[in-house]
């Protein structure tokens, strides 16, 4: 993973980011996005604020609350600062519309890992590929827990498309990116 920018300080974000360890923590964490929000980017920010950051942890991550405490502790020592560390999923199922677009809009990444995403991507692909293969139509139908594989398997496919960078997107728009992205709303609602 590369941490952008590379330098230890950012004056755009505020804070000092040690670019290596960074790298290190994102990679044990199985982080896949960090964004900074809020006053880190503001002004007023000074040395007594807090630094809000958006994370989106990889498909294969499985961390419980504890967990996530625990890489808001090892983030705050790294930055020098506390840090209020904020899953984006969370963000983007919050009720409260206002906060959530206000975070979303503002939010400054300085990493991001498409690698990790389209990998991601692929397995979800060699899955499905595996699970339908010597199948007929008629049998994968009647085979419920066929069917409900794959399903899972498009719906990862849909939320991986939904962290992948814009630059990433836009440097391959061969591929319908958001018809790819909408396609797991419409399995999650259908499914649920």
């Amino acid at each position: 993973m590369t941490v952008v920018p590379a330098d230890d300080y950012d004056p755009l974000l505020n804070v000092r980011l040690p670019a290596e360890r960074i790298n290190a923590f994102c990679e044990r964490w199985k982080v896949s996005s960090l964004a900074v929000f809020g006053s880190v980017l503001r002004e007023d920010f000074g040395p007594d604020s807090d630094a809000d950051v958006l994370v989106e942890f990889r498909d294969d991550a499985r961390w419980g609350l504890w967990d996530v405490i625990r890489a808001e502790e090892e983030l705050s020592e790294l930055v020098g600062r506390t840090v209020d560390l904020v899953e984006r999923r969370a963000v983007e199922r919050s009720e409260n519309w206002i906060r959530r677009r206000a975070i979303l809009e503002s939010a400054q990444r300085f990493m991001a890992d498409d690698s990790a995403t389209i990998l991601d991507l692929l397995v979800a692909c060699r899955r499905i590929e595996r699970f339908v293969t010597g199948v007929d139509a008629t049998e994968f139908a009647a085979r419920e827990e066929k069917c409900w594989a794959v399903v899972s398997q498009l719906m990862l496919i849909g939320e991986g498309v939904r962290r992948l960078s814009p630059e990433f997107c836009n440097a391959h728009p061969v591929i319908p990116w958001k018809l790819v992205a909408g396609m797991r709303n419409q399995l999650i609602h259908e499914y649920d």
